[in-house]
């Protein structure tokens, strides 16, 4: 990661000036780390890297070497030149078919998590703004597939408690080489023409402790000012005579770290990334084989049929047309293509994915008898790569709700609860109430009812209860949660 002191701070321990700057995003745009961040994400959008960039299928020509015109080169003797260079092969197939599981190893995790926006509640009955409430939830799940994919991801929070997601490859952190805190940050936002896209702008924020300064680079070679520093939280006064600008400290740079883990990694591990990319290297050749053996091959045995290419066009002609072969041979074979062995290996390898992701095969999940302690054992490696990843989310959270009282200038206790989204044999949890219930309380039930989708809140619900037990409809007598039980 980069250093505040030494990479940011000019030598004087000053800002950067804006050549600085410059130099800095132009050695991030193509830094290792960037490009890293840009292949884990392609394999996210199903995209695969390797798989994409591969090759195209080539073989050595020895065909007569011709210009860009289509001219034919000769030689000093005025003999034609061979061409001797590999060229793509027009005549075989290039698919390259992606396998998307990385997808699905991140959005399980995320969705379980933060399916729901976690649940704030504030002692003192202070209400979020609803705005904020659905803001924050979009914005976690934002960051969580940021730092899933690269290993860290970055949302800004502004005046007005507006949440804002970075892409994490557009974006230098600076840190205190002493504390290790975050101490400035740079993002950089490359803007292209739709029609001329050879015209482009280059936007660089720079975020520092007292305020956001914005450049820009048009069709100069230099950066110039786009919007003078401006502080996170002021407040205008304005009077009869002038207008003054009340500048606010709110202690720290109102940008929200997620990262993935302690050493900042992602989730597409290179043992995970080579074993995706095996499955698409088998599959895309397996499915180029299918593609260029699936017609059928003549063998001709003729005395009129020769090696041309035009002879060849025209024996299949007079089939077509005649439906009749004159040859003194003519028999038609077809390429047996293996995949036994291929389809062996991507299943051996799919399961070794599903084992070290921790991602939940649905297919394992459908059966009538699956016992809660079967679903238990199946999703464990998920619950602990969401236990790992809880506390950092959990940790951003904080850092969002100190921010919201910074610049709203309220003060409250508050308790954060995530939603988690596991999977779990509602049948036999609600067979297993009705057996303890009379060793429980009504509260606790409600809450299990509630936690199982049965009821929608447990607080409405214990409130009708209330009501209802003033008296029955059929005989007045109280009603008892063990009835609720068993309805439900």
């Amino acid at each position: 990661m980069a250093s505040f002191q030494i990479d940011f701070l000019a030598k004087d321990g000053s800002s950067p000036d804006a050549e600085k700057i410059l130099k800095l995003v132009e050695w991030h745009q193509k830094s290792s780390i960037r490009q890293k961040i840009l292949q884990n994400k392609s394999y996210y959008y199903k995209e695969n890297w390797t798989i994409m960039h591969l090759p195209d299928r080539k073989y050595w020509s020895d065909r007569t070497a011709k210009d860009n015109a289509g001219n034919v080169i000769y030689d000093a003797n005025g003999n034609p030149q061979k061409a001797n260079y590999m060229v793509k092969n027009p005549y075989v197939s290039n698919n390259r078919v992606a396998y998307g599981i990385f997808a699905d190893v991140v959005n399980q995790k995320v969705d379980t998590l933060l399916n729901e926006t976690p649940n704030i509640t504030i002692r003192n009955k202070t209400k979020l703004d609803d705005r904020f409430e659905k803001n924050l939830g979009y914005s976690l799940k934002s960051g969580a597939i940021e730092m899933s994919c690269a290993g860290y991801g970055f949302v800004f929070q502004n005046n007005e408690n507006n949440l804002v997601g970075f892409k994490s490859e557009d974006c230098i952190p600076f840190y205190d080489d002493y504390t290790g805190v975050l101490r400035a940050f740079i993002r950089y936002i490359e803007v292209r023409g739709l029609i001329n896209d050879t015209t482009s702008k280059l936007f660089v924020e720079v975020y520092e402790e007292d305020g956001l300064t914005v450049y820009v680079k048009d069709k100069k070679s230099t950066l110039e000012v786009y919007t003078k520093k401006t502080p996170y939280k002021f407040t205008v006064e304005m009077s009869a005579i002038e207008t003054n600008i009340k500048v606010q400290e709110i202690g720290k740079l109102p940008i929200i770290e997620f990262d993935n883990n302690k050493e900042k990694t992602s989730d597409l591990t290179p043992s995970l990334r080579a074993k995706i990319d095996a499955i698409d290297l088998v599959q895309s050749g397996f499915v180029n084989n299918v593609e260029d053996f699936s017609d059928v091959f003549w063998v001709i045995k003729a005395s009129g049929v020769g090696g041309d290419s035009d002879e060849y066009e025209e024996f299949l002609a007079n089939i077509n047309k005649t439906k009749r072969i004159f040859a003194e041979q003519a028999t038609p074979e077809q390429f047996q293509i293996p995949h036994e062995a291929r389809s062996k290996l991507v299943e051996i390898f799919k399961q070794q994915i599903v084992e070290e992701s921790g991602i939940i095969d649905t297919k394992d999940l459908t059966s009538t008898q699956l016992t809660a302690v079967a679903i238990r054992a199946s999703t464990l490696k998920l619950r602990q790569r969401i236990s790992d990843c809880e506390w950092q989310i959990y940790k951003a959270v904080n850092e969002i709700m100190d921010l919201y009282q910074a610049y709203s200038g309220q003060q409250f206790d508050y308790e954060v609860k995530f939603n988690k989204l596991i999977l779990e044999n509602t049948t036999e949890i609600i067979d297993n109430l009705v057996k303890v219930q009379d060793y429980m309380s009504q509260d606790d039930i409600l809450k299990i009812l509630e936690k199982c989708e049965m009821i929608d809140d447990a607080e409405e619900t214990k409130k009708a209860l209330e009501q209802e037990s003033k008296y029955k409809l059929d005989d007045g007598e109280p009603t008892e949660i063990t009835e609720l039980v068993e309805e439900v």
